[in-house]
């Protein structure tokens, strides 16, 4: 594989938002997605704002006994079709001004045990940002997956959290967003530099590039 010169400290500004399970000990439960995404008519992952009638309260089963175990802040979605927070992690959004999630009650059904859990919330981003340094990116040959993901600063700012137009599955935040999260120890959660990122289904070789 090429070699490539790494991003400095100064390129991180932007993160990638990414479901992280081992924490703590604490359970970040993979869960079946509520019915009306599962069926298609309601969708969290578009970054488009939902004006349908939906649900007042979604319900989502959860595949896993707990055994006694907190659930993490952020819980695990496939390809981050909706964030699933905590009221902790949903009021630390609104407190430090990212203004452009909508929230919906959740309710948590374990299918193991038949108990339900209650203060989650299905985030809905509302909006895409198309920022993507095609100078400095690496993606597969069918544009699935970045070798290396690079965002364009210019055309970011002013964004706290979106989802990358194109590739929606990546929820990208700014560096206010990180520091939040990480000085109030939100659980399930993993923030990377975007820039220099690689998704875990890419298969192929970097190209010489000189990214500065």
């Amino acid at each position: 594989m090429a070699r490539t010169k790494s991003p400095s400290q100064n390129d991180h500004e932007y993160y990638i938002w990414e479901d992280y399970l081992a924490d703590g000990g604490k359970e970040a439960v993979f869960g079946t997605a509520p019915a009306e995404v599962a069926a298609g008519r309601v969708r969290f992952d578009a970054g488009v704002k939902i004006t349908s009638p939906v649900a007042d309260v979604f319900r989502m089963a959860m595949p896993v006994k707990l055994s006694g175990k907190t659930l993490t802040d952020n819980l695990l979605t496939y390809a981050q079709w909706a964030l699933i927070c905590s009221n902790k992690l949903k009021t630390l959004m609104e407190r430090i001004g990212v203004d452009n999630i909508d929230w919906y009650p959740l309710v948590l059904d374990n299918e193991a045990t038949g108990a339900q859990v209650n203060g989650y919330f299905i985030g809905n981003i509302v909006g895409t940002v198309d920022c993507v340094d095609w100078s400095k990116a690496v993606i597969d040959d069918d544009e699935a997956f970045f070798g290396r993901l690079w965002i364009d600063p210019a055309r970011a700012k002013g964004h706290r959290m979106f989802r990358l137009a194109g590739y929606e599955h990546h929820v990208v935040v700014d560096r206010t967003v990180k520091e939040a999260v990480e000085r109030e120890s939100i659980s399930g959660l993993a923030v990377r530099p975007a820039n220099g990122y690689r998704d875990e289904g890419f298969e192929g070789e970097d190209e010489d590039e000189d990214a500065e």
